[in-house]
């Protein structure tokens, strides 16, 4: 018998973010207010945060939620940036059985796929009662360009070709759109909800990242975004928690197409323009520590 998926709680907005997104679409990505010459673009991004941390000003415990399918340890040049940042990782080993191409079949069933999203969920209560006001979605897999390339298609409308990035390797590049186009296909008739959707393409690991992002926004904790993975359940994780795009923060532009059109859905605010697309979240790591830095240089002078 097929289970259902328990409702994600309603996401609430935070204070101030409708004026902020206003101001930011009438002055074309800044805001009425003069940004903090100290800090110049970074002003939009504390401003951002302070209307969501609980302690503006101060991000007091981050940490990096890697999902790892691998059975291979992060590498030690994530762990020492991650350390050196005082944010802490989260390295959750994932069963990887399931087939990593949904081009003959669905990838997990319903109930499996339930399953895997409320991995996520408990994952960031877990992260977030123990204190943490950002969470980093990660993923360490094996080659996941087909099952991600199906559902950007399927989120964004983007042709197949526009879909995948762009490979060194022609013919490895065109054997893969071919796989998203007939997967595409196969799942022409699929119901569009998100269950379904990591179900037939999607898979284990991402359904979990789905599930801990939209988790962190109804919790109301800050998401920093980077890379493919993330990107795409990020639009799962609204879809499945209408509003929780308002608890995202990308690290930065994303550097392909497919990239920016998953970007435009979510309306994301983005740290600074350096164009990273880490899986594991090392952008991200790049991002809070520039934003640190900025509510240091902002923050005022301890008392004599």
């Amino acid at each position: 018998m097929t289970t259902e998926l328990a409702p994600f709680d309603e996401v609430v907005q935070p204070p101030g973010a409708l004026a902020i997104l206003a101001a930011t679409s009438a002055n074309g990505g800044g805001t009425g207010d003069a940004p903090d010459p100290t800090i110049g673009d970074l002003t939009q991004t504390l401003r951002w945060l302070d209307a969501r941390l609980a302690t503006p000003g101060r991000i007091t415990r981050a940490r990096l939620v890697l999902l790892n399918t691998t059975e291979v340890p992060a590498e030690p040049s994530l762990l020492l940036l991650a350390d050196h940042l005082e944010a802490g990782i989260t390295d959750i080993g994932l069963d990887a059985a399931a087939p990593n191409s949904p081009v003959l079949e669905d990838l997990l069933d319903i109930d499996a796929a339930i399953a895997a999203i409320e991995r996520g969920r408990a994952l960031a209560d877990a992260e977030i009662d123990a204190g943490a006001d950002v969470l980093i979605p990660g993923l360490l897999a094996a080659d996941t360009t087909v099952p991600l390339a199906v559902l950007t298609a399927q989120l964004t409308g983007v042709e197949p070709a526009d879909a995948v990035p762009d490979d060194a390797d022609w013919a490895r590049w065109a054997s893969t759109v071919s796989d998203v186009r007939d997967a595409r296909f196969r799942l022409r008739d699929h119901a569009k909800d998100p269950v379904s959707m990591l179900a037939a393409a999607g898979g284990t690991a991402l359904g979990a990242l789905t599930g801990l992002i939209a988790q962190a926004a109804t919790r109301k904790t800050v998401v920093l975004l980077d890379g493919w993975p993330a990107q795409v359940a990020a639009v799962l994780a609204h879809r499945l928690a209408p509003g929780a795009e308002s608890w995202f923060l990308a690290a930065g532009d994303a550097p392909t197409r497919a990239g920016r059109r998953l970007q435009e859905l979510l309306w994301t605010q983005t740290v600074l323009t350096h164009r990273t697309n880490s899986p594991t979240g090392t952008g991200a790591l790049l991002a809070l520590a520039l934003v640190r830095a900025a509510q240091v240089a902002v923050s005022p002078p301890p008392p004599a």
